[in-house]
């Protein structure tokens, strides 16, 4: 039920592209003892956001002990990976992966079980490393919540509680917000709260994201994980209740262009979704109900896909009633629409105003709903 498009490289989301080996000498930085490990070869990588590069390798020795030589590079994101990649490792619950948050100031004790590295590792040495095992803990409780939800429903589709169980999904995030945000305020100004705040919504925690950027920036300077923080922040600005929605066309599902300016002089409702995304699809009750009740009241929905397969795009518009005006481009997350928007995870909305300027982000359920009487019914156009 994964719904989020992650910002930043955690120990629960990585995303892998191997450049080429280069060995630098020194004083090791990091070393350690892999039980199990024997013989594999190790390897230091760092990550950026769409690549790893490999800093260093090594192999584990008979009695598991291995040594590594990190080049003089800044505070990070770094793994450590013990034989070759497997497929999916990065989304597995047990993997070769351990991750750091550290710089080439510290030096680094690593004990770990072979191959389930991921699960077993303990660092010393690195504060933040341990501050990131936190904030894994408090993801990978969440997510044995939906694994569980997502078990009931492949036992038994046909009497699966889908409000009850959205509920639940948003009583998981919530709760996980919640904690996230918790985190995020008490470690302010270190590399590690990037993570934390990967995990909010910028248009609930604008004053966090606004402060937090401040002080990376000062602590961080030409980070690249912190300079695309910032520009997030900005554009969150940008995009914050009273400003302009900005325009854009898409193709509807028989292929003519329809822009969100077709709907100026009405309150509309940017419904961000995909055929893929579970959360959608549960939700999609929910705004069918809520279409029935306000439409020909000066209010349209305006459905747009983050879909790749036009025809599960259609078939989900078919199966689930949404017969409110649609558009897509097919490319997925890089739908020009939801990077104009800053979108990182859906389903999510904005309800932009007569006027066209954004009056609300992300509101669903009776939030919605009251706020759609309070505009629509109260008031006469």
């Amino acid at each position: 039920m994964k719904t989020s498009k992650e910002l930043f490289v955690g120990g629960v989301v990585l995303f892998f592209l191997l450049l080429g080996c280069n060995r630098s000498k020194g004083n090791p930085t990091i070393a350690g003892v892999i039980e199990g490990g024997a013989g594999e070869t190790i390897y230091l990588e760092m990550l950026e956001p769409n690549k790893v590069i490999i800093l260093d390798s090594a192999k584990i020795e008979k009695d598991g002990t291995f040594r590594l030589h990190k080049k003089a590079l800044g505070k990070s994101f770094y793994q450590l990976r013990v034989g070759q990649i497997k497929p999916n490792s990065n989304m597995a619950p047990s993997s070769n992966i351990m991750v750091l948050v550290t710089d080439s100031t510290e030096v680094v004790k690593v004990t770990a079980k072979f191959p389930d590295c991921s699960n077993t590792y303990q660092v010393e040495g690195s504060e933040e490393t341990v501050l990131l095992q936190d904030i894994n803990a408090i993801m990978l409780k969440g997510q044995v919540r939906l694994d569980s939800l997502n078990t009931a429903y492949q036992k038994d589709p046909d009497g699966f509680d889908e409000k009850a169980a959205n509920q639940l999904l948003i009583e998981i995030q919530l709760n996980q917000a919640k904690e996230m945000k918790t985190f995020a305020e008490q470690h302010k100004g270190k590399f590690i709260s990037l993570q934390a705040i990967a995990m909010l919504k910028p248009e609930d925690n604008l004053a966090l994201f606004t402060e937090a950027a401040d002080l990376l920036n000062k602590n961080f300077p030409d980070n690249i994980f912190v300079n695309n923080f910032i520009a997030i922040v900005g554009h969150s600005t940008q995009l914050s209740p009273g400003t302009s929605a900005p325009d854009f066309t898409v193709a509807t599902p028989d292929g003519q262009p329809i822009s969100l300016s077709q709907f100026k002089g009405q309150y509309v409702l940017i419904d961000f979704w995909a055929s893929w995304c579970r959360p959608c699809r549960m939700q999609n009750p929910e705004m069918v109900a809520l279409y029935k009740k306000f439409k020909g009241k000066h209010f349209e929905i305006f459905g747009v896909s983050l879909d790749q397969n036009k025809d599960a795009w259609v078939q989900a518009i078919a199966d689930d009633k949404l017969t409110w005006p649609h558009g897509s481009d097919l490319k997925y997350w890089d739908a020009a629409p939801a990077k104009l928007y800053n979108i990182e995870y859906i389903p999510f909305n904005y309800l932009i105003g007569p006027d066209g300027l954004i009056i609300a982000k992300n509101l669903t359920g009776d939030l919605l709903e009251a706020k759609l009487n309070e505009l629509i019914n109260a008031k006469t156009l």
